[in-house]
């Protein structure tokens, strides 16, 4: 959805020309044409969330508390991505990071503005608590890592990348809280409500809980 220019896409839309946000991914037509929906809008921000997430997790800059008295840096390369930056005017001073990736090796530098520390968490896993300045780092990732396991403690919002995960979990579910599984279908997995639970938090709430969750670690690990 970020990088490929077919719609549905956030590129599709530059292809055709656009300077903001569209109501619709198909406002405009490959052919020109306008979409005959009873609305489309040009200039209609509820996609531009996508930023946040650029932010908060591809750049890897967000608040660690209210008021960025701390700060959280936590770069996420990946996707094909080689480079990615952000800054942010906080009360403290402009905060910033940015990172590139050459090969297996991720540069990262950070501006951590005065008075304030940053919890920082690399993308090999090293973290560190850091107090304001510039700071650089190098971390050595490797393309061909291996995902971590995922397990009965892995938020739903992890699961959504693992189609296969969430097809058992589904299933599974249905058996033992079909409430719940029918929930899920409706109101999306990645919801609010959903997206930071674990199924071991989900299996407190019912009779069969400690059952499924066997049931469900069992399967996850054959994936």
């Amino acid at each position: 959805m970020l990088l490929q220019q077919d719609c549905p896409s956030w590129l599709y839309a530059v292809t055709q020309g656009a300077t903001t946000i569209w109501e619709r991914w198909d406002s405009l037509r490959p052919d020109g044409t306008l979409n005959p929906g009873g609305m489309t809008s040009f200039n209609h921000y509820a996609f531009g969330a996508v930023v946040d997430w650029l932010y908060r997790t591809v750049a890897g800059l967000d608040a660690a508390e209210p008021g960025y008295r701390r700060l959280r840096i936590a770069p996420r390369p990946g996707g094909g991505l080689t480079h990615a930056g952000a800054d942010l005017r906080t009360p403290y001073g402009e905060a910033s990071v940015s990172w590139e990736k050459s090969g297996d090796v991720v540069a990262v530098t950070a501006v951590v503005p005065p008075n304030t520390r940053a919890d920082v968490e690399l993308p090999d896993g090293r973290k560190l608590v850091v107090g304001s300045g510039r700071h650089t780092w190098s971390a050595t990732v490797s393309s061909g890592a291996t995902p971590a396991a995922l397990t009965v403690d892995t938020p739903m919002s992890q699961m959504l990348d693992h189609p296969e995960a969430l097809a058992v979990l589904r299933e599974t579910l249905t058996r033992h809280w079909p409430e719940a599984a029918a929930h899920m279908d409706t109101e999306s997995t990645g919801s609010a409500g959903y997206a930071e639970v674990s199924p071991r938090q989900l299996a407190a709430f019912f009779a069969e809980g400690d059952v499924w969750l066997a049931e469900l670690q069992e399967r996850l690990g054959g994936l």
